[in-house]
């Protein structure tokens, strides 16, 4: 008896089993073959798309996509190894002439070198929180201490500005981009 339903060169479909094989099959996670059946395991669709994202050697081995929130901030990644973390902070004086405060990221990073953080003051409230110096008189967010899993967030005063106040308080947008893998 043979075992093949089909057979044409190097593609065929199996009598007993009704599974295709040979070159009709995608061969691995990285062949991109036009043409060819995607295997269930080397495909994406909206059972993998989103969920935990993971690799082995640089090739994706788990979701596209994953999103989280912890440590107050939240986190996507992406299967290419890039990740975006996301935080609103509450700075608060820490000297006379700056607030802050210490952000742990959603999700670590892989390394600091390639890693981008930026920050923005929420201006609208800045005036209610901060008694000290007046929006015109302070420079714009800076990350500082930056390490993988977190950075100091500070606020300066302008030299020879009003200095900030016992309980002045500033909120702070910030992201930081860089790789997870």
């Amino acid at each position: 008896m043979n075992q093949w339903a089909f057979r044409h060169s190097d593609r065929s479909l199996g009598a007993a089993t009704g599974l295709a094989g040979g070159a009709a099959v995608l061969q691995g996670a990285i062949d991109v073959t036009p043409g060819r059946l995607a295997r269930a395991d080397h495909a994406y669709g909206p059972g993998n798309l989103l969920g935990t994202v993971s690799e082995t050697g640089g090739t994706p081995t788990g979701a596209v996509i994953e999103r989280g929130t912890a440590n107050g901030g939240t986190h996507v990644r992406w299967a290419d190894g890039t990740q975006v973390c996301t935080a609103v902070l509450s700075l608060t004086q820490a000297a006379v002439n700056r607030v802050e405060t210490a952000w742990t990221f959603a999700m670590p990073f892989a390394a600091t070198g390639d890693l981008v953080v930026s920050g923005m003051l929420d201006a609208t409230g800045f005036a209610t929180t901060v008694t000290g110096p007046g929006i015109d008189e302070v420079l714009a967010p800076c990350a500082v201490s930056l390490t993988a899993s977190g950075a100091t967030v500070r606020i300066y005063r302008i030299a020879g500005g009003t200095d900030f106040v016992a309980g002045d308080t500033a909120t702070c947008r910030v992201t930081a981009v860089g790789r997870w893998s």
